[in-house]
């Protein structure tokens, strides 16, 4: 089974700081998830509809059993009025 992260966008930072970075991780390091704008209406909405969600500290891991589940999500939060962004949730990280 596979997973893809869910995370408050305005906990990015604080979630970051709880993930153990690799000892090379120069520029090629990321953390692919959706970041939310309403984190507790997404991780109910995504409970209504089926999906398995394991909370973390700060967000939350979807479980998904097809890649085709990511764009189940991403409707399911188009649909509902859910402000969401597939993206690189390390995006802030200094990678010199």
């Amino acid at each position: 089974m596979a997973s893809i992260l869910l995370v408050d966008e305005n906990a990015k930072a604080a979630y970051l700081e709880t993930c153990p970075l690799p000892v090379f991780y120069m520029g090629d390091f990321s953390i692919r998830g959706f970041a939310v704008g309403q984190y507790h209406k997404a991780c109910d909405l995504l409970q209504r509809n089926g999906f398995t969600l394991l909370a973390k500290e700060f967000c939350a891991d979807v479980i998904i059993d097809r890649p085709e589940a990511i764009l189940k999500i991403s409707a399911l939060f188009a649909e509902n009025g859910v402000e969401a962004q597939l993206s690189d949730i390390a995006d802030s990280l200094y990678q010199a």
